[in-house]
């Protein structure tokens, strides 16, 4: 041990400093003189309240040194240290207790030390602490500079998939260029429009919005181009068509696929001269509007059938957005929640703050074939339904609670066999499969495991995750 000493002075590296919280006068006195001779900042706490409070405010802690004590008990220093900003490594201090000692370990201790202290043990402990501490400082650094979670005008996400569309989505909406939103029903289509309409240089004109699929056949085109009184039957009154009174703004034409042919052509036309006519009307409209479409059927076998206009086509997809299901993209699933809980418990004045681990996880594993509308109804469902702060399990529809993810997003299934395997290989698999689960997004990922995100980086540092 003789060459501990002048290897921490010759690596400037793993200079650092460490919290003592240890019982005994002598021992600490002894403990802070070793530590300050190798060069380490020494910070003393009496007791674990000083302990919580100095790893709060003092972000330059590297290590904490702590004695586990009768009167304090190992689970409030571990949970203490817990709290703490990443990279804060634990060493305890306590009896010759070998059970609490496994347990401190896959808690995430680097060293457990006997009493009565020695230099040397000392010594070897805070630099293997200091090189774990710097490790995961390094990881959470490395994880911060990644984008973990974007947001676009009310938009989030979390998954590679909802980076690229929010990214072009930044790139799209300041322009004028037509936009055609694809995707599966209920994937958030018209949220999408909305918030291109929002950053858009329009934003400051109308919105307009018609649903094709809910529109009549024979009223579409008078819904867009408006009519004159009596310009057939049932029309009693003059009415401005959504094109009109898009003027200076969006409109946003839903379910694409149910323009018929003929609307088809005279939608062409518009889109190239600007112009229009009401129906039953001489006098030409002029319109200035930026369009925006979407559609959940398939355009191209559309205009292999004769049953749309190839030319429209290529108008409208000048930029094409592609909103993936929410079974690919389930490491969003906790942002959307934690929004629509906010959203609901203030539209009811209910005091619902967040859901319980176990509600969140089968929210997680369910396959949500109606995709974000789906579980915007069910979060509804939930917080209409919530008599405490927090959402449970049994606050889950029942239908939800076994649901299984869908087959293609279905995450590799961990061990079953526990037998015969170290805690750390059991560990090591659950923060896997769970991280798969989430699709590597690590706030979800430790919310499922109930522990903090802190803890969770410095054991995928461990882990080699």
């Amino acid at each position: 041990m003789a060459d501990l000493p002048l290897k921490a002075r010759v690596e400037p590296d793993l200079a650092g400093t460490v919290l003592l919280l240890l019982d005994d006068e002598a021992e600490r006195e002894d403990a802070v003189r070793w530590l300050e001779e190798l060069g380490y900042g020494v910070i003393v706490a009496h007791d674990l309240g000083e302990a919580r409070a100095l790893l709060g405010r003092r972000l330059d802690i590297d290590v904490a040194v702590c004695d586990v004590g009768h009167a304090r008990g190992a689970t409030s220093v571990l949970q203490a240290v817990a709290e703490a900003p990443a990279g804060v490594a634990l060493v305890l201090v306590g009896p010759p207790d070998v059970f609490l000692a496994t347990q401190a370990m896959a808690a995430g201790v680097r060293s457990y030390l006997a009493h009565p202290l020695s230099h040397a043990d000392l010594v070897t402990a805070t630099l293997e602490a200091l090189r774990a501490a710097r490790r995961a400082q390094l990881a959470q650094e490395r994880a911060l500079a990644l984008p973990r979670e974007v947001r676009f005008e009310g938009l989030v996400g979390a998954t590679p998939r909802m980076h690229e569309v929010m990214e072009l989505l930044r790139k799209a909406a300041p322009t004028d260029a037509p936009i055609v939103i694809t995707g599966e029903s209920g994937t958030g289509k018209e949220l999408v429009a909305r918030a291109v309409h929002e950053s858009s240089h329009r934003r400051a004109g109308p919105f307009v919005a018609l649903h094709l699929h809910a529109t009549p056949e024979g009223l579409i085109e008078s819904e867009l181009f408006g009519h004159k009184k009596g310009a057939y039957t049932g029309a009693l009154a003059d009415r401005t068509g959504k094109l009109e009174q898009a003027h200076g703004g969006t409109l946003f034409l839903d379910e694409l696929g149910d323009i018929p042919l003929e609307t088809q052509t005279k939608l062409l036309r518009v889109l190239e001269t600007r112009q229009f006519e009401p129906l039953g009307s001489n006098r030409t409209v002029s319109a200035d509007f930026r369009l925006i479409t979407a559609t959940n059927q398939d355009i191209d076998a559309l205009i292999a059938e004769k049953k749309f206009r190839e030319e429209l086509w290529f108008r409208l997809k000048v930029i094409r957005v592609e909103l993936p299901p929410l079974r690919e993209r389930r490491a969003d699933i906790p942002l959307l929640v934690e929004r629509f809980v906010r959203e609901y418990a203030q539209t009811y004045g209910k005091p619902v703050e967040g859901l319980e681990p176990d509600a969140l996880s089968a929210l997680t594993r369910h396959a949500w074939r109606g995709n974000i509308r789906e579980l915007r109804n069910v979060v509804h469902h939930m917080v209409v339904l919530a008599d405490g702060p927090r959402l449970r399990l049994r606050d889950v529809p029942r239908e939800l609670r076994g649901g299984a993810a869908a087959p293609e997003a279905a995450p590799a299934a961990p061990p079953t066999g526990l037998a015969g395997r170290t805690m750390d290989e059991i560990e090591r698999d659950a923060i896997k499969a769970t991280l798969e689960l989430t699709q590597g997004n690590r706030k979800a990922a430790a919310d499922l495991l109930q522990i903090g995100e802190r803890t969770l980086y410095r054991k995928i540092e461990r882990f080699g995750l």
